[in-house]
């Protein structure tokens, strides 16, 4: 979108397209900078929300969080 501001949809196989991924903002973020398409703060847009990540030596993230689902299973 632009220089601070990117979209992502992630598509997870096994579960398909998902409403939030924090690893495919981190990973989305990283090559944009690389190719120097952002800087290296960006807000990144998903279906169930914003984050926020910075990429220094390393790539820190922050966002809300939220309760989707419970599962149990017998083993």
């Amino acid at each position: 979108l632009n220089y601070k501001t990117i979209r992502t949809l992630t598509y997870e196989r096994g579960v398909g397209f998902t409403k939030s991924c924090g690893s495919g903002a981190a990973c989305a973020s990283y090559i944009s900078y690389l190719l120097h398409n952002t800087f290296n703060k960006v807000k990144v847009i998903q279906e169930e929300g914003e984050l926020e990540v910075e990429i220094d030596n390393d790539i820190y993230l922050e966002g809300t969080s939220s309760f989707v689902k419970e599962v149990s299973f017998d083993v």
